[in-house]
């Protein structure tokens, strides 16, 4: 079972939006425009959280933060799809932009990396994504899914594939090297706020979360669904990219989140009242020290972050 392990209460002063987990950083991006990068420290068995650096508030509200896989680079996308990129070896106490992307209004909506930090990719309100090469800043491709407004887009871990989904209830499965939609799904008749590949060994199970109360999996190979998990509230965020290749977890508007075993086909686990208000972002801890043991993180409305270990 898990256990809430260390919080942290006002970590940002407006409604947290984004978390990504990787190693011993934790990115956290908010709607009062900041991203804080924190570490996680050890001391006699006590865990603590400091908050290791910040950049400039923004206008508006940060939509999504992650880092690259070395932990070099801190990228981030704002309400305004401004993509700002800020150098982790240099940042002291507040960060300084060094490069950004501007594709316009609403041309970047929410940003992921890929696995190789080679790619960047970005969902618009016209129903396509852009992807830029990370390296150059250059756009490499447009790709028109005949949707509204994609909402989030995710790499598989192979880099060959790119799942996103957007308001309408679609979700489009696209092959990176052909750069063409091979399956777009009417997966749901609500919006789909969030989308997860596993990190199975074939890596190819799509998770998608939508405001119809379901995560739902899919191949994304087939397009074809395999089971769908109904929850209390509505589903806003999944993380399938568990340690044990098995378990997924999803944040819900009822201020739960459920822990899902993907082989017994049941909820697991209800972390009831996880946070005061609706859960809008769950990550596992990615990297190379990870460890056996699965954690998570969660964010929310009521500004706080919650660190969940299995025990």
């Amino acid at each position: 079972m898990f256990r809430v392990s260390n919080s942290k209460s006002r970590a940002h002063t407006k409604d947290i939006w984004s978390v990504s987990w990787w190693n011993n950083s934790i990115v956290t991006g908010g709607l009062d425009g900041i991203v804080n990068v924190w570490t996680e420290n050890d001391v006699d068995g006590m865990k603590s959280l400091q908050c290791k650096c910040s950049t400039d508030a923004q206008k508006v509200g940060i939509t999504s933060a992650c880092m690259t896989s070395d932990e070099s680079q801190l990228i981030t996308c704002s309400q305004e799809s401004i993509i700002r990129f800020y150098d982790m070896n240099s940042a002291g106490s507040s960060m300084e932009e060094h490069d950004q992307i501007a594709p316009g209004l609403m041309e970047a909506w929410s940003i992921a990396i890929s696995a190789d930090d080679s790619l960047i990719v970005a969902g618009t309100s016209t129903g396509k994504i852009n992807i830029w090469d990370l390296v150059s800043k250059r756009e490499k491709s447009s790709i028109d899914l005949q949707a509204k407004f994609v909402l989030q887009s995710k790499f598989s871990g192979d880099g060959r594939s790119i799942a996103s989904v957007d308001m309408e209830g679609g979700l489009h499965i696209v092959d990176v090297q052909t750069e063409r939609p091979v399956h777009s799904i009417s997966a749901s008749g609500l919006p789909i706020r969030g989308v997860s590949f596993s990190n199975a060994p074939a890596g190819k199970l799509v998770f998608t979360a939508s405001d119809d109360r379901h995560v739902s999996v899919y191949d994304s190979a087939s397009g074809r669904v395999i089971n769908s998990f109904s929850h209390t509230g509505l589903a806003l965020c999944v993380d399938a990219c568990s340690p044990d290749k098995r378990q997924f977890v999803v944040g819900t508007s009822d201020h739960n989140v459920h822990v899902w075993d993907l082989g017994y086909q049941q909820c697991v686990q209800v972390i009831e009242n996880a946070h005061k208000e609706p859960v809008w972002g769950v990550s596992y801890r990615g990297g190379a020290d990870q460890g056996d043991k699965a954690r998570f993180a969660s964010v929310g409305e009521d500004c706080s972050i919650q660190f969940h270990d299995y025990s």
